[in-house]
């Protein structure tokens, strides 16, 4: 039985590094029937998809060039507060580690296993489901 396309979660993924992109898309390949995903190298792209009332989840990097995804995260918290923001760095420089934590649900390594990252979503996903329900 196929799910209602506008009942499912949507995940954005926003990365600058085409390959890290597409190793996410192959990664969750066998989820594609359980979310929908967005894949972005831009973040500016990624912000004009959004719309309000959707079921979103954000998943970004956050050392990125034009827009950082602390910037992003920051937009998107102004535009959209319900969203769920998953944020994920190798290397998080310690000024921007404070502001990432302040405006990040979740803080994943990267590189991380899909069970982290699936986890991840699926709580992601909950809590989504759970504030929706609310409003």
């Amino acid at each position: 039985m196929q799910d209602n396309v506008e009942n499912r979660t949507v995940i954005f993924f926003v990365d600058d590094e085409i390959k890290v992109l597409r190793g996410l898309e192959s990664m969750l390949f066998d989820h594609d029937d359980r979310w929908e995903m967005r894949f972005f190298s831009l973040p500016k792209e990624a912000l004009s998809e959004l719309k309000e009332g959707g079921k979103y989840i954000l998943v970004t990097d956050i050392q990125m060039p034009e827009m950082n995804g602390v910037e992003l995260m920051k937009q998107v918290r102004e535009k959209f507060p319900s969203i769920y923001c998953i944020a994920l760095t190798g290397e998080a420089k310690k000024d921007n580690l404070e502001k990432t934590l302040a405006l990040a649900d979740l803080l994943l390594d990267k590189p991380c296993s899909e069970k982290v990252l699936v986890d991840a979503l699926q709580e992601a996903e909950t809590k989504v489901k759970t504030n929706s329900d609310l409003s």
